[in-house]
């Protein structure tokens, strides 16, 4: 699957290992959706798949 073709607004790449820790400081920082919404356990399964 050529995952370039996603979007032509946004640069669009695979997650590896090493955004983990990025993205979930990004969701974090988002307090009204972890208020209704409890944590999923990102960093556990992130890259699961």
């Amino acid at each position: 699957m050529d995952i370039s073709f996603f979007s032509n607004d946004y640069t669009v790449c695979r997650m590896e290992k090493a955004d983990v820790a990025d993205i979930y400081l990004l969701c974090s920082k988002n307090g009204l959706y972890y208020q209704y919404c409890p944590p999923s356990g990102f960093r556990t399964y992130g890259l699961a798949g």
